[in-house]
C-alpha cells in the first residue's frame, strides 16, 4: 500500500478554493486572486512528497484547471475525490433516499455531526445558500437551496434597467433611504427570513424538540449574529465546516478503501 508523507484537503467551490494543510486553513477567492491555481501549488510545495490531495469539488472547470497545474508542477502528487468515498449507503452518512446532492452539502453535514447531536442542520451561506438536514438516526434527508446574498444582488442588477451592481454590506436600517440601501436590506431580509422559515418547517417535519444549526460559508459571519438571536436552538459558526467534514471522512475511511480511490495526478491531464 502506498504511503504518503503528507495529506492535504481541498474544497473547490464556486467563489473560492479552500485548503487545509497541516491543520492550517487557507481561503483563496477567485475574484481577488486570478492566479489562484499558482497560489495553491505554491502552498502545496511546502509539504513533503509524496503528497496526497483529497478533493471535494462543485466546480468542474476549476477542478480541471487545478489538476492540469498539479500535473505539470507537482507530478508526484496523487488525488482522491471525496464523492467516491461517500456513496449513498455509506455507514458514516447514509443518504439512500436523496438524489443528486452536492458533495459540499454532505460534507457540511459531516462536519456538523462532529460537534452536534442529530437531528441537526448544516447551513452553508455562499453563492447559494443550502439548508441541509440530518435526522435523529443520522441519515441525510436532503434540504433546500436558495440564492445567496451576492447572487441576489447580481440578479437584481442584471434583470433590471436601473438597479446598480454593488457589494453587500450589512444594512444599517431595515428601511433603506437610497436604492443601494434598499437592495441590501431586501436581500438580507430575504436570505435571513428564508433560512428561519425553513428551519421552522424542518423542525416540524423532523418532529424535533430542538434543532441545532452549524453555519458556514462566505456570508455566514454576517448572518450568524441575528440568526443565533432569533433561532431558539443552538447555532454554531464554523467557517471551515466542509473541510472539517472532508478531513473526518478521510480519517474514518478504512485504509484499503482509501487506496482504491487514489490516483496519480497525471491520470487527470
Amino acid at each position: 500500500m502506498q504511503s504518503y508523507s503528507a495529506v492535504a484537503f481541498c474544497e473547490i467551490g464556486n467563489s473560492s478554493i479552500k485548503l487545509c494543510v497541516q491543520q492550517r486553513f487557507l481561503t483563496i477567492e477567485y475574484r481577488r486572486n486570478h492566479r489562484w491555481g499558482s497560489t495553491v501549488v505554491r502552498v502545496l510545495r511546502t509539504l513533503p512528497e509524496p503528497l496526497l490531495l483529497v478533493i471535494a469539488s462543485v466546480a468542474p472547470e476549476r477542478s480541471r484547471t487545478l489538476l492540469r497545474l498539479l500535473a505539470r508542477q507537482l507530478p508526484r502528487c496523487s488525488v482522491c475525490w471525496a464523492n467516491e468515498l461517500l456513496p449513498p449507503n455509506n455507514p458514516l452518512l447514509p443518504y439512500p433516499k436523496v438524489h443528486g446532492i452536492g458533495i459540499d452539502r454532505l460534507l457540511a453535514l459531516l462536519g456538523a455531526r462532529r460537534e452536534l447531536a442529530p437531528p441537526l442542520i448544516a447551513l452553508d451561506c455562499g453563492t447559494a445558500v443550502t439548508v441541509n438536514a440530518l435526522d435523529a438516526t443520522g441519515e441525510c434527508r436532503g434540504g433546500a437551496i436558495l440564492p445567496g446574498i451576492s447572487l441576489q444582488l447580481r440578479a437584481l442588477a442584471r434583470g433590471t434597467a436601473a438597479l446598480p451592481r454593488l457589494e453587500f454590506a450589512l444594512p444599517q436600517h431595515p428601511i433603506g433611504s437610497t436604492t443601494a440601501e434598499a437592495m441590501r436590506s431586501g436581500v438580507y431580509a430575504a436570505v435571513l427570513g428564508g433560512i428561519l422559515e425553513l428551519l421552522r418547517r424542518y423542525r416540524e417535519s423532523l418532529q424535533a424538540a430542538t434543532l441545532p444549526v452549524a453555519i458556514t460559508g462566505g456570508t455566514a459571519h454576517l448572518l450568524y449574529p441575528e440568526l443565533s438571536a432569533r433561532w431558539d436552538g443552538t447555532v454554531v459558526l464554523r467557517p471551515h465546516l466542509v473541510l472539517e467534514g472532508l478531513q473526518w471522512l478521510w480519517e474514518s475511511t478504512p485504509g484499503h478503501v482509501q487506496m482504491q480511490h487514489v490516483q496519480p495526478v497525471e491520470v487527470h491531464q
